[in-house]
């Protein structure tokens, strides 16, 4: 009984095994594994049930797929019959356009064949129109011609004039005193024998042979000034197209082909040579003129040294009465040198010491007090400017020698600023103390013309070493560039600026701006020159510092605040660091120019030495910088200027180390 029991307890428990396998497996035949809360027969109890979550028959989803798929369905064929009635109406607007367009065509055929007729016609007008503009235009520069010959004419005209009423002005005196004489003679000269001296006091006479003698000194001195004038005026009339700094022949001069050297850059600078034998000969003849009538003076200053304190009586000589007086009415013009002891008030006393210390050394002789060079048309006067312009020409004649080796001197001596300034005045000069006089007015002139014009103070503080000469010649660089190219807009500034200066970012729109403001809207080269002046030179800001400043913290290991000091050695690892292309010669040169002009034996201030580095590269890539600029007025591409940029620097550092060998080989 018990073991059929266990039995049957282990047969139920097999069926019920075999019974949930078998339900398991139609519950996964009839119901899917998508679930949900719905009881679709009894949805209410079903919400409330604890068996609400129950999963959906395949039957039910099957029916839903098939209703999607209907709806779905539906709605692409609505969709299509719209379609094909959109594209049945764009058909029709299709055909509507095609037939508009055909008819645009045929409209445009007419209208072009109508243009040919009329561009035939315009064309005809044209060549009438530029045959009659050509025929016009050569007769304005006819007229333009005959108009600036004939105010040529009238300026020489007018030159000519103030020559002579000037001549006239210094004659008049020496007229006058001539015809007081002749009438003096005759209302006192009689036929009486009794005539002369009645009484006479050789105290009293000698002071009156004194200051007769001391009157003719005085006119002789001031006739030898005139003289001197005479010859500024042939000096400047010999640059006759001088009204500005360097606005005449100081330029760019063609390519030059030499050997294997394809293009080496010149400066030309062809020195006048005026006639002046006539005035020096008649300077000549008033200095022989003053050296009798000095000693007659003397003389006469003696004797009445000698009859002063003995004789207290007037004397009478027949017709007139001379009194004894005891002090002369006119000065003694007898400066212990030629340097004035008077200066203008904005003139610091080391200023003007340093300024006359070289001119010191050149003989002294009697003179009249310095004057002011005459005024011209100019805001200052022409011969300031003349002579600016040839020692600024003559400076970097002779820097532009050196650099490709094309001096025709070949032994190099070394010589200040002032030297040359003082070798100018000899050559316009032939007479020693005729150049002595003319660069005593010329000093003189730049001390009074310092405080109110730039470009003079600069020439003043170049001259006694506060600044160097390289800005000189820098300027005259910048200042052609500008009038040959008629540089003048900010726009052009900026091209002027990224030449010469290519590492120069800061500041530059801020300069723009200042230059805008300071043409007023109407730009023109003369401005853009001055402003360069004044904003770069006049405050003595170098841009091309900083980039001397970044070699020299990177070879040294000093910034440029720690260094005040360089010396030639330096310089030139600085050099041949940014640009070895550049001949040492030169260098060396303008280094020892400074460095003998302040007295220094191996180191020049750091800042005077920014500006001969910046001179030296500014000098040898002008030739390059005109060509780029003159591509930017093409209107060239940029790419393109990038070539032609690149290709220039190459053919030039190629024709330098030329020159360079060149030069050795010819040393050798």
């Amino acid at each position: 009984m018990t073991a059929d029991h266990s039995n049957s307890v282990s047969l139920n428990y097999q069926l019920q095994k075999s019974f949930e396998v078998i339900y398991e497996e139609l519950l996964e035949a009839v119901y899917s594994h998508e679930w949900t809360t719905f009881d679709e027969e009894n949805s209410i109890e079903s919400l409330h049930s604890a068996d609400a979550v129950q999963r959906i028959p395949y039957v039910a989803v099957c029916q839903h797929l098939r209703d999607d798929r209907q709806a779905f369905q539906q709605e692409m064929d609505d969709a299509m019959r719209r379609l094909e009635r959109k594209h049945a109406a764009e058909r029709r607007d299709l055909l509507n356009c095609k037939a508009e367009i055909e008819e645009l065509k045929m409209q445009k055929e007419r209208i072009e064949a109508l243009l040919e007729e009329k561009d035939s016609a315009t064309s005809d007008k044209e060549l009438q129109f530029k045959k009659q503009e050509s025929a016009f235009h050569d007769t304005i520069r006819s007229i333009q011609k005959q108009l600036l010959d004939k105010e040529k004419e009238l300026d020489n005209l007018r030159k000519e004039n103030r020559e002579m009423e000037e001549t006239i002005s210094n004659l008049t005196p020496y007229r006058e005193a001539h015809e007081a004489i002749e009438r003096t003679l005759a209302n006192e000269v009689v036929s009486d024998p009794i005539r002369g001296i009645r009484k006479c006091n050789h105290g009293a006479l000698w002071r009156y042979v004194q200051r007769g003698t001391s009157c003719l000194h005085h006119q002789l001195l001031n006739f030898r000034d005139n003289v001197v004038q005479d010859f500024s005026r042939a000096n400047v009339s010999s640059l006759a197209s001088i009204y500005h700094i360097l606005c005449i022949r100081l330029e760019f001069s063609e390519p030059s082909y030499h050997s294997q050297c394809h293009h080496i850059s010149k400066f030309r600078w062809d020195q006048p040579k005026p006639q002046l034998e006539q005035y020096t000969k008649l300077f000549k003849e008033v200095t022989r003129e003053i050296v009798l009538v000095s000693g007659d003076q003397n003389r006469s200053e003696e004797n009445l040294q000698r009859f002063a304190e003995q004789d207290t009586e007037d004397f009478e000589v027949q017709g007139k009465f001379y009194v004894q007086n005891s002090s002369s009415s006119l000065l003694p013009y007898r400066p212990v040198s030629l340097v004035p002891l008077e200066y203008p008030e904005h003139i610091i006393p080391g200023v003007h010491k340093q300024l006359w210390k070289p001119f010191s050394q050149r003989p002294q002789f009697v003179a009249l007090p310095p004057k002011i060079l005459p005024t011209g048309v100019v805001p200052w006067s022409q011969d300031m400017s003349a002579y600016i312009t040839d020692l600024i020409g003559t400076l970097l004649a002779e820097d532009v020698g050196l650099m490709f080796g094309t001096n025709e001197n070949k032994e190099l001596s070394i010589k200040t600023v002032q030297e040359y300034l003082f070798q100018m005045f000899d050559r316009w000069f032939p007479a020693p103390d005729a150049a002595s006089l003319a660069i005593r007015n010329f000093l003189f002139s730049i001390e009074v013309l310092s405080e109110s014009h730039v470009l003079v103070r600069i020439l003043l503080r170049c001259l006694i070493g506060e600044l160097d000469a390289c800005l000189l010649r820098h300027f005259a660089v910048v200042h052609i560039l500008i009038h040959t190219n008629r540089l003048s807009t900010p726009n052009h500034l900026g091209w002027i600026l990224e030449e010469l200066f290519p590492n120069m970012i800061q500041h530059k729109d801020t300069v723009l701006t200042h230059y805008l403001e300071y043409c007023g809207g109407t730009p023109s080269p003369k401005l853009l020159s001055s402003f360069y002046l004044n904003e770069f030179l006049a405050k003595d800001y170098n841009p091309g510092a900083s980039q001397i400043n970044s070699i020299s913290d990177k070879l040294f290991g000093m910034s440029a605040f720690s260094m005040r000091h360089l010396s030639i050695l330096k310089c030139e690892r600085i050099k041949h660091e940014l640009f070895p292309y550049v001949n040492d010669q030169v260098l060396r040169a303008l280094f020892s120019q400074s460095a003998k002009l302040l007295g220094f034996d191996s180191e020049l201030p750091y800042n005077l030495c920014t500006w001969i580095l910046t001179h030296l590269r500014i000098l040898m890539q002008a030739d390059n910088i005109q060509l780029n600029i003159q591509d930017r007025l093409d209107g060239l591409p940029e790419q393109q200027r990038l070539v032609n940029m690149r290709s220039r620097m190459t053919q030039l550092q190629s024709d330098a180390a030329y020159a360079v060998l060149q030069a050795s080989s010819t040393n050798a």
